[in-house]
């Protein structure tokens, strides 16, 4: 069975020090919040790009208060597969150092000078594997509409894979192109309109969902990733407002093993980026996406 830690409902957390901010430092308030939005799972960065360890007393803090309000805590970091071995060892070390047992590897070919082959990508989770606890499992998070986005890579991870988190951020998707016959995914889940399904999130979700079951098989569990963050060109009233309609009309959960939110973590002032705002957050709780029918997995 899938772990507790991808199961159901959840949330990312990008930086600890800043995450526990805007709760004045206290951890046991932050995992309050956490559970007052119905999550049940949490996933926390360890390292960076660089693969440099995140502050270590925040870090810690951060998943001490989260494990004591009886919440999973998986452990993520973004890898570029520059040497697959090494960083397999180093992730494995930085989970022993937080006392965590599953990860998620952020794996997206095109960003931070990432250089991944179908090898490295095979030898970066094996060696993960053999590194991890007995009975560690490892989920592969990825781009929203793997179509365009080397597909080729995440076939290559299907078999060393316990699933996959397609983050499936909305902003104004579908685009046209995409919803064109051509573009459309083999044996899809529903029918697409071109006209009515443009810029609907609802129908891009289902849209990235079904090119990533074509892409890694019907087998693995899929566990998306939505969009609750706003960001330069795509304003804060749009994006609450999309999440809003996502939330209201999505109804397809038995498709997915659950569902996990970017991010849950600070307020980012720079270049007018911002986190989870407080209306998100009520929205998102409100919604008690817990009790949702997700697929049994």
């Amino acid at each position: 069975m899938l772990a507790r830690s991808f199961r159901g409902h959840g949330t990312f957390f990008y930086l600890a020090r800043e995450s526990l901010a805007k709760f004045a430092g206290d951890g046991d308030k932050l995992a309050s919040a956490v559970k007052a939005a119905d999550m049940q799972h949490a996933w926390v960065r360890l390292h960076d790009h660089e693969m440099k360890m995140e502050p270590e007393q925040p870090t810690t803090q951060l998943v001490d208060a989260l494990v004591k309000a009886n919440i999973a805590v998986a452990g993520w970091g973004f890898v570029r597969g520059e040497n697959p071995l090494a960083e397999a060892k180093a992730a494995a070390g930085f989970m022993k150092k937080f006392n965590l047992q599953h990860y998620v590897a952020d794996i997206e070919q095109d960003e931070h000078d990432s250089r991944w082959t179908k090898a490295g990508i095979a030898t970066f989770l094996m060696e993960l594997r053999k590194a991890l606890p007995a009975g560690a499992q490892v989920l592969v998070s990825s781009y929203p509409y793997i179509r365009v986005k080397h597909p080729e890579l995440m076939k290559a991870a299907a078999p060393h894979a316990d699933g996959f988190a397609p983050q499936i951020y909305w902003v104004n998707h579908p685009q046209p192109y995409m919803l064109v016959k051509s573009a459309l995914p083999p044996n899809p889940s529903r029918q697409y309109d071109a006209v009515k399904d443009l810029h609907d999130p609802l129908a891009y979700a289902d849209l990235c969902l079904d090119w990533w079951r074509a892409t890694v098989g019907s087998g693995k569990p899929l566990i998306m990733t939505g969009q609750a963050y706003w960001e330069s060109g795509f304003a804060r009233s749009d994006a609450e407002a999309k999440l809003d309609l996502f939330l209201a009309g999505y109804s397809r959960w038995q498709s997915i093993a659950g569902i996990n939110w970017w991010h849950f973590g600070h307020q980012k002032n720079l270049a007018g980026n911002g986190a989870m705002t407080q209306s998100m957050l009520a929205s998102i709780g409100k919604a008690k996406l817990a009790g949702k029918p997700f697929q049994v997995v």
